[in-house]
């Protein structure tokens, strides 16, 4: 998990920042996976609030890990619906920036919503709603006007 910064910051105030955070959605179809788009304005699905604007987003196969008996090996291979050989479920790597508040002793809120690597989230895209988790964080900016 990360966190970075790559602006000098005044950790004893308050301070409006630009951040850029990148949430993972796991499991999710290939078909879900292609209705979110860079631009895409994001919701928190909860309270409907805005919560950034998509910047990027990475798509990989979900794995698991079975023993190979020829082998006698572990190995990693694409996870699949059961009952389908062809429906390969995906990790989604959605990356968003978004001005935020950051306040000593709170955090990070974006329109009242805490930001944090671990942090469970709620988002809506304008095609899919779903779950996923922050696992990073980057302060791209500082004294956002």
């Amino acid at each position: 998990f990360l966190f970075a910064s790559n602006t000098d910051f005044n950790w004893g105030m308050e301070q409006e920042v630009k951040l850029e955070y990148t949430v993972e959605i796991p499991g999710i179809s290939h078909e879900m996976a292609a209705k979110i788009s860079v631009g895409d304005q994001v919701l928190d699905s909860e309270n409907n609030y805005v919560i950034g604007t998509v910047t990027n987003t990475e798509v990989d196969d979900c794995v698991e890990y079975v023993y190979n008996e020829e082998s006698g090996r572990i190995e990693a291979v694409a996870y699949t619906d059961e009952g389908s050989s062809s429906s390969v479920r995906k990790n989604l790597l959605v990356t968003i920036t978004a001005n935020a508040q950051y306040t000593e002793g709170k955090g990070y809120t974006v329109n009242g919503y805490r930001m944090a690597v671990n942090q469970d989230m709620h988002l809506s895209f304008p095609g899919y709603t779903g779950e996923g988790q922050c696992i990073s964080l980057i302060i791209l900016e500082t004294e956002v006007k």
